[in-house]
């Protein structure tokens, strides 16, 4: 589907690297600041104004030289300049909103958090990912109807032993924004930087395709559905090589022509069925021996092969799951979550099978289904093809 193009000159843009904390020089990050420059040239190269074009950058000392040879002008990336940096478009009108942030982030209380230049030990200051979509969605940014938010951080979970707020952003009345929302990692994973190049891998890769002369970014702004689904492919590979253990995803809410796509599909093309569009409880029997079963499987044996399973699924699904560090707890886990959402089991199990194929692990569980879930069906890759 082409998208509706837009103008860079009314393209307005805010990058974000964090490299340096008041957390002190444990959480350095040596990166970030190479990768807002490239987001920066390319920016320019397709059109868009300097002056609309926000940079937020605490660099490591060793990467002050990068900026003024580059001679842009940036403020810190603390909470205040932030805030300000969004609170200036407040009322401004574009064709296109940009935003990318490269930094340190985690995943606490469900939801992601993007750490800023000021945070320190005892107050993490924070802005969580959740929180800026709604904000950008709604009347508050009503000037920019399309959005693309590109974010390379972190997102492993970690737990603290206080309140850890995020920063609170100004939002009105949500409003039927366009949203893609590119994630280096999906919830648990964290996000690569390469050392010897100070770049986010991520980043990288997403660059490479974007300025690739055969890439699908003629128009503007680019196809960024067909750019990310070639990141991951590339991630694929990446991870098959052992060079990567990250799998991007991506969210678009709806489509530059105004249709509604619930949650992006993986790049395998599975979707649910409509026969299979329901929630399940199970029993703690049925819980327990379907878990016994799929602990056979291969990809869900191991804990990269269920990351690598994850990824493909729904992110409410997979976002939504509480991983654990031994391998029958983080199945069982899984799989109660999957439960939890329309058609989600049934998604599971058809990724397990595309894996499985007819492995032994996969009879296994074929026979648990027929015999003790006889209403769960897991429709073949082409059937349910056939029912859209």
């Amino acid at each position: 589907m082409d998208a509706c193009p837009a103008d860079p000159a009314r393209t307005q843009a805010i990058l974000v690297g964090v490299e340096r904390y008041e957390a002190g020089s444990n959480w350095n990050l040596n990166g970030p600041v190479r990768d807002v420059l490239a987001f920066h040239t390319w920016l320019r190269g397709a059109g868009v104004p300097s002056g609309q074009i926000q940079m937020l950058v605490s660099p490591m000392d060793e990467n002050l030289p990068l900026l003024a040879a580059a001679q842009v002008d940036g403020a810190p990336a603390t909470s205040q300049s932030v805030r300000a940096a969004l609170n200036a478009l407040h009322g401004r009108k574009g064709d296109l909103l940009f935003i990318f942030w490269a930094g340190h982030g985690v995943v606490n209380e469900q939801q992601h958090r993007l750490f800023m230049a000021d945070a320190t030990i005892n107050d993490k200051r924070n802005l969580a990912l959740e929180t800026l979509c709604q904000s950008l969605g709604s009347s508050y940014f009503a000037g920019f109807p399309r959005q693309i938010i590109v974010i390379d951080a972190c997102a492993n979970y970690q737990s603290f032993g206080f309140t850890f707020p995020s920063d609170e952003l100004p939002s009105g009345d949500p409003l039927p924004h366009e949203q893609f929302i590119f994630l280096a990692a999906r919830p648990g994973q964290v996000a690569k930087n390469l050392g010897q190049e100070s770049r986010g891998l991520f980043s990288r890769e997403l660059l490479r395709q974007l300025q690739n002369p055969g890439a699908p970014n003629a128009t503007w702004p680019p196809d960024m559905r067909r750019l990310a689904e070639r990141v991951q492919e590339v991630f694929a590979g990446l991870r098959a090589a052992g060079q990567a253990a990250q799998s991007p995803i991506y969210e678009w809410s709806r489509d530059w022509d105004g249709n509604k796509i619930e949650l992006v599909p993986s790049p395998t093309g599975a979707r649910a069925s409509a026969s299979a569009a329901q929630t399940w409880q199970l029993t703690f029997p049925q819980l327990a021996g379907l878990t016994d079963a799929l602990v056979t499987c291969g990809k869900m044996s191991l804990s990269q092969g269920r990351d690598d399973l994850l990824s493909q699924i729904r992110f409410d699904i997979s976002g939504a799951v509480s991983r654990r560090s031994d391998t029958k707890s983080d199945v069982m886990n899984i799989v109660r979550t999957a439960c939890d959402f329309p058609g989600g089991l049934e998604e599971l199990l058809r990724h397990v099978k595309y894996y499985e194929g007819q492995s032994a692990g996969w009879r296994r569980v074929e026979t648990f289904v027929a015999e003790r879930l006889p209403h769960v069906r897991v429709e073949s890759e082409e059937s349910s093809e056939a029912l859209q």
